[in-house]
């Protein structure tokens, strides 16, 4: 089948018509694309035009175009991108304009302000005078020294620190010492004030004569943090040593702790306290005896049983079925079988049957049931073709006895609704298909989706929620 050619609303921009709302319009002579609004001129809404951007090329980046007046020329100004980008950027405006004679910054984030464009940075040391360096022309230099300070700059940062290997001679540190790396020292260490040792410490002789506080004690691969003293042992801790007391009380309540968990056909789990308490096998009056003798509970029916709610048996002979007052409610025919309702039938459960008709000599048939199943094969879905069409008839009278039909239709694997149908063995042949009167039609299309497609809008009736495809090019 031939693509179909979808072509807008279109002509010169000078005779653009006012459109109504949603209805596109393209000017061929500027390329402009407007919608409508209104119906009128002043309403149409322009959406684009090509001569506001410069398509990427497969080296050049793309830009928008900024116009002059239409009155002055064609001229523009056109914010670019580069050739190439590592990444993609957004560039975030300054919320209010700068003072004058400020310039845009970017705080690396893309998040654009005004600032003062400085000309020079002062800078003070703890000795020596102050110095100015002038922002455009001199090189701000940050030296160390020997064995004592060394800097470095990278990635704009400028890092300032000590060396591998720092010389110290006949120094005094009256605040704190933190060595990260490996520190030998010759000489003694006296340490007056509070030690504290991060890392790995080998120690050849201690000897600790006041309290010593551990945060972890580690004895080969078992590293202990606390002595606990729970009676109940709640912590349940790998980590942690219990105290004698807690041990001795905690064995002590196990003692009378073990009981026999059970559960019934009905009513929730029990547990029997074999300390304690004792197990009762209650029966029922006239419906289950029990009795125990020489550790053995035996459980049986009474002489006379009393059945208050139901009883299921494999099979029951009966040839009347009365209610419990005599009226009469069943027969069932010995030589035949056939059963005789006198009144009303309640099922509560599943009807089945199994015959060739079902006959119902009713003027009104109410059927509380959500579903039809059609088409079973003796209640199980069908597992061959059976060359039948499955529906329903509608029996009526025109000039002659007719039948109308909504039916699928085997042969044809469609859904037909039809005003005059005959029927020969299971298959119907349609002499006249149906009109079909609606208030709006819903389509579900290929992505699965229930969309309204025909509809009344004011006195239009309207198509919607529909793609016309114009091919490929």
């Amino acid at each position: 089948m031939a693509a179909p050619v979808i072509q807008l609303k279109r002509g010169l921009l000078a005779n653009l018509p006012g459109l109504r709302a949603g209805e596109p319009g393209f000017a061929t002579d500027s390329y402009d694309l407007y919608v409508g609004l209104t119906s009128e001129t002043s309403t149409n809404k322009f959406l684009g035009s090509h001569r506001y951007w410069t398509k990427e090329t497969a080296t050049v980046g793309g830009s928008v175009n900024l116009l002059e007046g239409t009155n002055n020329g064609t001229h523009s100004i056109s914010l670019k991108a580069p050739a190439s980008l590592a990444d993609s950027l957004t560039y975030t405006l300054p919320a209010t304009d700068g003072d004058s004679g400020q310039v845009i910054a970017t705080n690396a984030s893309g998040v654009l302000s005004f600032i003062d464009a400085a000309a020079s940075l002062t800078i003070a040391a703890d000795s020596g005078s102050n110095d100015t360096v002038a922002l455009l022309t001199d090189t701000l230099t940050f030296a160390g020294t020997a064995n004592e300070v060394d800097t470095t700059v990278s990635n704009n940062q400028i890092q300032i620190g000590l060396p591998n290997a720092v010389t110290i001679v006949d120094a005094t540190i009256s605040g704190g010492l933190q060595v990260t790396g490996v520190s030998t020292f010759t000489d003694a260490i006296d340490a007056n004030g509070a030690l504290d040792v991060d890392g790995h410490t080998e120690l050849d002789d201690v000897n600790v004569s006041g309290i010593s506080t551990l945060a972890q004690l580690k004895m080969g691969s078992i590293t202990v943090t606390s002595i606990l003293d729970e009676d109940a042992m709640g912590s349940d801790s790998a980590t942690s040593l219990a105290t004698q007391q807690s041990i001795k009380a905690y064995v002590d309540s196990q003692v009378t702790a073990q009981d026999l968990d059970f559960q019934g056909d009905s009513g929730g789990a029990l547990s029997i306290d074999l300390d304690s308490e004792s197990l009762t096998i209650a029966g029922t009056a006239n419906e289950i005896e029990t009795a125990g003798a020489s550790n053995t509970v035996t459980i049986g029916l009474p002489s006379a049983v009393v059945v208050t709610t139901s009883i299921d048996v494999p099979t029951v002979e009966v040839t009347n079925v009365k209610a419990k007052d005599g009226t009469a409610a069943i027969t069932i025919t010995d030589s035949t079988g056939a059963v005789a309702l006198s009144e009303n039938l309640t099922v509560a459960g599943n009807l089945i049957v199994n015959g060739s008709t079902t006959q119902v000599n009713t003027s009104v048939t109410t059927i509380e049931d959500q579903l039809l199943d059609l088409g079973m094969v003796d209640g199980n879905a069908p597992s061959s073709d059976l060359n039948k069409d499955i529906g329903v008839l509608f029996n009526y009278y025109t000039n002659a006895a007719k039948k109308a039909a909504v039916f699928w239709d085997d042969s044809t694997s469609r859904i037909v609704a039809a005003s005059v149908v005959s029927e020969t063995a299971g298959v119907l042949t349609t002499t006249t298909c149906a009109d079909f009167e609606i208030g709006s039609l819903y389509v579900t299309g290929c992505t699965g989706t229930t969309d309204k497609v025909i509809d009344c809008d004011s006195s239009e009736n309207v198509l919607t929620n529909i793609t016309l495809d114009g091919g490929s090019f």
